[in-house]
Order: C-alpha cells, then sequence, then structure tokens
C-alpha cells in the first residue's frame, strides 16, 4: 500500500511525519511529531471531504479521556486538509481480537464495553452519533480504553433523525436503518452489539461474499446466538433488533444488562464465555452448537479450560444429586428473572399502571389484603425481617473453606474477583508423599467455583453530597407533585370502592393522605444520601405521625365527620382492638365506638414507625412505583388499625393512598444515570 507521504516529510509546518500508520476510505493516517516533541496523529482527507470536515469540526472542542481527542483542522500548501489527533500508542481492538481467535475473556470484553460505553455516552449527551464504530476505531492506551475517529459524528435530534444523504460506516457493524439514511444513537447501539459478539465469540455475527451480500443479512437474517450462554443470547438479540425502535435505546443500558447477564451466567470471568456455553446446555437446555477444536499453539485460556473440562467430567459423578439441584435452583432464578425482565421492559408502562391499580383495587373490594390471613402473613413477614434475616449469615462448612484471592479490578467497571478454594483432606501421620500428591493432584483438579460477579449497585443506603438548595428543590418538586397524585388516587378510592360514602369523606380522605404523605416526603429528602440509624429515624417519624394523627383528628371534627349528631360511617370501630378503650389523664382513644383525636394520634404514630418511609421516596429506590412496597404498606395500616384501634378499612386504605403518592410523586434517578 502505497502512501503519499514518507518518513521525515513535513507537510504542515512545525509537524514532521515518522512513520505510515493507516490507509482507509476516508483518508491517510500518520504517526508524526511537533517541533516541541508532542507525538500527534496526522489524518490526511481524501473522499468525503465535506462529512469529514463537518463531523471534525464538532468534536474539535470535545474532551473526555475515552475519546481521542482532536486539537486542529490544518490545510498544507496544496490546500489539502489535515487533521491533527491525540496520537493513542497502545493496540486496537482490531489487534486484540487477533489474538483470541475464539472469543476474549469476559473480563476483557468487560473492560472494553466499559471504555466504549463512556466514550459513546459522552458523544450522544451532546447529541452526536459516531455512525462509524468497528474495532480498528477502538484503541487501549495504558489500560483507558478510547474511541478514535470520530470525523464521521453528526448531530441528531428527535425529531430530526432521517435528514442524511449518504450512508457511511463499516458494512460488517452497519446498522439496517443506516441503508435508509436514518440515524440515531441507536445505530451506535447496534454497531457496539455487534461488536460484543465478534468478542465472544471470534467472529462477526453477518459474513458474506459481497458488502451486498452482507447488508442483505443486517437487513433480513437473525443472528445465530447459539454459541453464547443463554443469559447473554437475549441481552445481544435486544442490540441486534432491525426495528430500532424495538432496539435497546442506548450504550449505557446495553452496558447494565450485559453486565447483569454475565452475572447471571455465573462463569470466571478469565475465560471465554463460548467455551463455557459448550458446557452449560444442561442448564440451559437448547440446541448444542459445535464443539471447536482449539488450534494447534492456542492460547493458554484454551488450555486452562480443557483442564477445567476434565476436571469436572472426573467429578460429575460424584457430585451429580448437587449439579441437579444446583441446576434447578439456576433455572427457577432465571425463570424468575425472565418474569421481572416481562413486567419491568417489556410491558408498556400504562398497562403496568392500569393492572397495578386493578389488582389493588380488587384486593380492596373483596377484603383479601385486609383479611386476617393477609395480615398473619404480614407479621410473619416483619417478624423474619427483624429476626430471623440473622441465620442467612451463618457459614455453612463449604463456605469456611473460602479464600479471598487477588482482586481483579480492571476498566470493567471495579468487579471482584473471589474463588472458592476446595476443602483439603488432611492425612494421617503415615501419609506417604505420594498420597499427599494424588490428593493435590485431585483438588487442583476440580473445578474453582466462581464467585458471583455483581456490577456495582446504587441504592438508597449509597451515601450521597446534595447541597441544601438541592434538598429544597427535590422536596418542593415531589411535595407538588404530591397534591396532584393524592387527587387522582383519592379519585380511584372514591369511584372504585365503597369505602368513602359521600363527597365530603372523599375531601377528607384526600386532605389526609396529603397532610400524611407531604411531612414524610420532607424529612425523606432531607435524610436522603446521609447515613442514619433506623431505629432513631423511626422515632422522629413517630413524633411526626402523632403531630399528623391530631391535625387530621381535628380536621375530622372540623368537618363534622365525628362528634356531630350523624357521624360518618368510615370512622365507625367494630372492635376495642388489642389497647382497648383505656383512659389515661382523661384522654380516650375511643368515645362511643369512635376515634378520638389520641386515637388518630397513636394510629399514625405507629403507622410512620413500622414502615421505612425514608426507602419509598428515596431517588435511588429500586423503581419508582413498586406494587408490593404499596400492599405491604397496606396490610401494615391494617395490622396498625387492630392495634389502636381504628376504623380498619379506613386505616388500611389510608396507609395504601399515602405509599402510593410517596412513590409516584417523589423524584426517582433511573439506574443508568445513578453514577453521574
Amino acid at each position: 500500500m502505497k502512501f503519499t507521504f514518507g518518513p521525515d516529510t513535513r507537510p504542515l509546518d512545525g509537524i514532521t511525519i515518522k512513520r505510515a500508520i493507516h490507509r482507509g476510505g476516508f483518508g491517510e493516517v500518520y504517526y508524526a511529531v511537533t517541533d516541541a516533541g508532542k507525538e500527534v496523529a496526522l489524518k490526511l482527507l481524501h473522499n468525503n471531504l465535506e462529512v469529514e470536515l463537518r463531523g471534525v469540526s464538532q468534536c474539535l472542542n470535545l474532551k473526555h479521556p475515552n475519546l481521542v481527542t482532536i486539537f486542529d483542522i490544518r490545510q498544507d500548501a496544496e490546500r489539502d486538509h489535515w487533521i491533527v489527533m491525540e496520537y493513542v500508542g497502545g493496540q486496537s481492538l482490531h489487534d486484540a481480537l487477533q489474538q483470541h481467535p475464539d472469543g476474549m475473556p469476559l473480563q476483557q470484553v468487560l473492560n472494553w464495553l466499559t471504555g466504549m460505553t463512556a466514550g459513546l455516552n459522552f458523544l450522544h449527551d451532546r447529541g452526536l452519533v459516531h455512525r462509524d464504530l468497528k474495532p480498528a476505531n477502538i484503541f487501549s492506551d495504558g489500560g483507558v480504553v478510547k474511541v478514535g475517529d470520530v470525523g464521521l459524528s453528526k448531530f441528531i435530534s428527535e425529531s430530526r433523525r432521517s435528514a442524511q444523504t449518504q450512508s457511511v460506516g463499516t458494512v460488517y457493524y452497519m446498522a439496517p436503518e443506516v441503508a435508509r439514511g436514518r440515524y440515531g444513537r441507536e445505530v451506535d447501539v447496534y454497531s457496539l452489539g455487534i461488536m460484543l459478539y465478534e468478542m465472544m465469540t471470534g467472529r462477526v455475527p453477518f459474513e458474506g461474499e459481497s458488502a451486498g451480500e452482507i447488508l442483505m443479512k443486517h437487513l433480513t437474517a437473525e443472528p445465530d446466538l447459539r454459541l453464547l450462554p443463554t443469559p447473554l443470547r437475549a441481552v445481544l438479540a435486544a442490540a441486534l433488533e432491525k426495528d430500532p425502535e424495538r432496539r435497546i435505546h442506548d450504550v449505557e443500558t446495553l452496558q447494565q444488562r450485559f453486565r447483569e447477564a454475565v452475572t447471571a451466567t455465573g462463569l470466571p470471568l478469565q475465560q471465554p464465555a463460548v467455551f463455557h456455553s459448550l458446557q452449560t446446555d444442561e442448564m440451559f437446555p437448547g440446541s448444542r452448537p459445535a464443539v471447536r477444536q482449539p488450534a494447534a499453539g492456542g492460547s493458554a485460556d484454551h488450555v486452562a479450560a480443557a483442564g477445567a473440562a476434565a476436571g469436572i467430567a472426573g467429578a460429575a459423578t460424584a457430585e451429580a444429586a448437587d449439579t441437579a439441584q444446583a441446576t434447578m435452583a439456576r433455572q427457577t432464578g432465571y425463570a424468575w428473572g425472565s418474569l421481572r425482565q416481562f413486567w419491568n421492559e417489556d410491558l408498556p408502562a400504562p398497562v403496568r399502571w392500569m393492572l397495578t391499580g386493578a389488582l389493588l383495587l380488587a384486593g380492596l373490594r373483596s377484603g383479601l389484603l385486609t383479611s386476617p390471613v393477609a395480615q398473619g402473613l404480614a407479621i410473619g413477614w416483619l417478624a423474619w425481617w427483624m429476626f430471623g434475616r440473622s441465620g442467612k449469615t451463618e457459614k455453612s462448612p463449604t463456605s469456611q473453606n473460602r479464600q479471598p484471592a487477588a482482586a481483579a479490578r480492571g476498566g470493567g467497571g471495579g468487579l471482584d474477583s473471589t474463588l472458592i478454594v476446595p476443602q483439603q483432606l488432611s492425612g494421617t501421620a503415615g501419609t506417604t508423599a505420594a498420597s499427599d500428591a494424588r490428593a493435590q493432584q485431585s483438588a487442583q483438579a476440580r473445578p474453582v467455583a466462581p464467585r458471583q460477579y455483581r456490577p456495582t449497585e446504587f441504592t438508597p443506603e449509597t451515601i450521597r453530597t446534595f447541597t441544601f438548595s438541592q434538598r429544597l428543590v427535590n422536596a418542593t418538586t415531589s411535595m407538588s407533585l404530591a397534591l396532584v397524585t393524592a387527587v387522582f388516587v383519592t379519585a380511584a378510592v372514591f369511584w372504585g370502592t365503597e369505602i368513602l360514602g359521600t363527597p365530603v369523606e372523599a375531601i377528607y380522605f384526600g386532605v389526609v393522605t396529603l397532610l400524611a404523605a407531604w411531612p414524610l416526603i420532607l424529612v425523606s429528602k432531607l435524610w436522603e444520601g446521609r447515613p442514619g440509624e433506623s431505629l432513631l429515624r423511626r422515632l422522629w417519624l413517630g413524633v411526626c405521625g402523632l403531630a399528623v394523627g391530631a391535625l387530621c383528628g381535628v380536621t375530622a371534627e372540623f368537618l363534622l365527620l365525628i362528634n356531630s349528631p350523624v357521624p360518618s360511617r368510615i370512622f365507625q370501630v367494630d372492635s376495642e382492638g388489642l389497647l382497648g378503650n383505656r383512659e389515661a389523664a382523661g384522654l380516650r382513644v375511643l368515645q362511643e365506638g369512635y376515634p378520638t383525636i389520641v386515637g388518630f394520634a397513636l394510629f399514625f404514630c405507629l403507622l410512620f414507625m413500622l414502615r421505612r418511609w425514608w426507602l419509598q421516596a428515596d431517588n435511588f429506590r429500586s423503581g419508582r412505583f413498586r406494587i408490593g412496597t404499596s400492599i405491604l404498606t397496606l396490610i401494615v395500616g391494617g395490622m396498625v388499625a387492630l392495634i389502636v384501634p381504628f376504623p380498619t378499612a379506613l386505616g388500611s386504605t389510608l396507609a395504601l393512598a399515602v405509599s402510593v403518592v410517596i412513590q409516584v410523586s417523589s423524584v426517582w434517578t433511573p439506574p443508568e444515570l445513578r453514577d453521574r
């Protein structure tokens, strides 16, 4: 391949070319040094000059550790355009793939994926799409992954996505919609999915004799995912969807789902995924791909994998029962995970909300959620939660033999690697050296069980820093939304149940729901991101509950719902509960079968103390709204109503309404955005 410029030529003032690097469809790339000694990469543009210059000009001021920096655009004496870029001296992803023809170890895949996701997400956040992702454009310099050749990048927007006139990108990694001139961030998601497939299998999913044949396969053919473990197949299938509307929409979501799938496989990160997929057909029923035989002089990874396979085969008979139990447990876990994925991702949000509302109303109307059985289950669950969870930390006989190994930390999100060392049999004094050697060899032949690798999780317990103004904005925003949400919840209870009989009762119900939700949201936002003792917080909430309950009792008397000639039926208490109609200092909990202000205060005090309300309002909670949390709160409200005493139907429904209002209204950060 002949290049235009040779070594030691100076096409630009102050820059000397040292050697040629690459020649592609858009031009030639050289390694050069400035007069001050700075290493740079020079790109001489040949074709598609307007497209390249437009893209480069948009990226001149972009600076990110995972992007190759563009320094300048210059012209030489012949009026040719040159791009002066950061020089990356490490290997490219293309070179790394050549070293692993049968697939990279999963840890290396995660390292490359993390750097690419960070760089691409930086571009996407600024309205740019790369459009030419391929292994030759991805580099690793000192362990830092960098995305290069951003000259094709172009601005995108949700309303202007198809105003292109020229298809660009490498055919093996080109999304189907590029052929129709449509560009969005999903184009980069598709290309990233192709590279993930290639990194794990050593080949691209679509091959052909010509560019036209490959493009046709991108448009019509489905990728063969049988070489991959089952949990990874669903992620790659979603990343390689033909329709961009059905595809994973952003690279961060792709990375998150891929990491979760890698965790679900339970495979060692030091081995390729393809090799282990050949051993997982019993765990993941399906078609068995042809076993690849490593070529002569194969990598050390394949030799080690073959030794591990031999050890597994030797121990299969003795551990058949344990394997069957582990297989059943893993299949059950995957079934539950698939159900959660269907509910959270595949089912449209409006359908989820309608189903949730229908289930809650059905439970209220049938009395199932307030029945003694449900309340007994809640009491048992609370007892386990408070006293029984400590048993989970007890060490089993095998867990006592675990020895921590060196933690493998890299660009893959800081994943720790801990191995479980098999228990070694202690010999007697007469054990010979030969038997010791055989025992050691047998122990080494046993499969080393990997620890489950989990990506960094951001939960309500994660320590965060907020300024007072940020906390104030979060609190006021959530409280404003609570006003609207309380109206809708009250309307649903009024029209969907028989608990509220008159408009005055509905108004009271909405006011009380809001009076209870506002202080819970306020204190939760003040505590957000801060460490704190659960017991102390419960005591503070109990004090708030006393004040809220007293105010609610006064409001009921003001609206003449109690202590009137015709009191409202919703406040009528059927039994005296566990506390009974006691009197202290002239104060009674009940008066003629209706709760007093003291009864209101005690009810809300216990309701506020028995639930960790700050978790329902935290912006790092697992989801914006969880039906299980609301149902548990409803049952707790019914239990408290039996203790105080308080009207059971009103108490449980108020608890449910407050939980729904807090969850729906409180500011929430999606998991894919929490690392920012």
